[in-house]
């Protein structure tokens, strides 16, 4: 079954159970009619406000009606909104459907049209294969006649062969199989040229690379001797913090026994020999440190002096360098100035010397 015709059944459907809703639902309308009615016979004598109050009743029974119809109502037509689409989609893919249908009924007759073609000309390839070759025959093995008779089928199936293959078919194969060749010559060509601009660029990049990675090793190696430099200054200050630290505290422990014996004497005490005595070791403590502070400054002081000779040093030596190099290079220009200038003379005599024995 067509799946628009079952949708428009479920609309008819949905409609049908609208209508028997909408019967229902005017029955008891009718009923309080007749009800009110009733009694408006029965007692004309009532008053205009009674039938007023039982119009109110009605229209408020009726709005109560149409407000419970109403979301049913939407509902409804929603689903026959999405019924419509679906039906417009089907029709759609219909019309999609058939379309691919006729692609591939036309691919179809075109695969069975080159599989025909290409059958026909497996063919003719192959009797152009057996014109080139020929037939095989043992002719040591047979008698005349017979050879004689396999010669006759033999130009006889070549002729046939010659007959059935058109020259102007072949004279388009060769001109295609030219045309190809020339193109893939271009190609080639084009190619080559690539080829090389490529490696050119392969080269100077590769020159680059070996510039940027001597650099990196110089600035590495220079780096590893800075680092190394710095770990000395700074094992060389903490040894010099150490020691003078030391000497500070030799310094204050003089300053503290010699503040207790003065303290002694100031009481009227005699003097304490420990306190003396501890007082002139941490003084001599005290002296040998400064000493040995003066004399690490004193040892610096040439380290960096030295330092700065070896720098000029190295610097001049580098300056000579850089002048043997350009005196050398000056040279060699020279030098492939000269030579065509004294070839010259050398041609000019010789000339001379072929002119004299003339």
């Amino acid at each position: 079954m067509n799946f628009g015709a079952l949708a428009r059944s479920l609309s008819h459907s949905l409609r049908l159970s609208l209508g028997s809703k909408k019967r229902l639902s005017k029955a008891p309308t009718e009923n309080d009619v007749s009800e009110v009615s009733t009694p408006s016979v029965s007692n004309s004598s009532d008053s205009k406000e009674e039938e007023q109050l039982k119009r109110e009743h009605l229209n408020q029974t009726v709005a109560q009606l149409n407000e419970r119809r109403q979301p049913y109502r939407e509902t409804v037509e929603l689903i026959l909104d999405k019924v419509s689409e679906l039906e417009h989609t089907l029709y759609e893919d219909q019309q999609q459907e058939f379309k691919l249908r006729m692609a591939l009924e036309r691919q179809t007759e075109r695969i069975h049209e080159l599989n025909f073609s290409l059958d026909t000309e497996k063919q003719r390839n192959e009797r152009l294969v057996q014109l080139l070759r020929g037939v095989d025959s043992d002719s040591c093995s047979e008698s005349e006649p017979e050879s004689q008779l396999l010669n006759g089928i033999r130009f006889d199936s070549k002729g046939e062969l010659y007959g059935s293959i058109s020259p102007m078919l072949m004279q388009q194969r060769y001109d295609e199989l030219h045309s190809s060749h020339r193109q893939a010559h271009r190609l080639l060509a084009k190619k080559d040229k690539t080829i090389k601009m490529l490696r050119c660029d392969l080269e100077v990049l590769r020159g680059k690379y070996d510039s940027i990675c001597a650099d990196y090793r110089n600035e590495h190696r220079r780096l590893n001797a800075l680092y190394t430099r710095y770990l000395h200054l700074q094992q060389k200050k903490k040894q010099q913090v150490f020691i003078l630290k030391e000497t500070l505290g030799y310094a204050s422990d003089c300053i503290l026994y010699a503040q207790q014996t003065i303290d002694g004497c100031s009481r009227g005490f005699p003097i304490d020999p420990q306190n003396l005595h501890n007082f002139n070791q941490n003084f001599e403590f005290f002296m040998r440190s400064l000493r040995s502070c003066c004399c690490r400054r004193r040892l610096l002081e040439l380290q960096q002096e030295q330092g700065v000779q070896l720098e000029q040093l190295q610097q001049a030596q580098e300056w000579k360098q850089d002048e043997e190099q350009q005196q050398e290079l000056s040279k060699q220009e020279t030098k492939t100035n000269c030579q065509p200038q004294l070839e010259q003379p050398k041609h000019k005599r010789r000339s001379h010397r072929k002119r004299e024995k003339y």
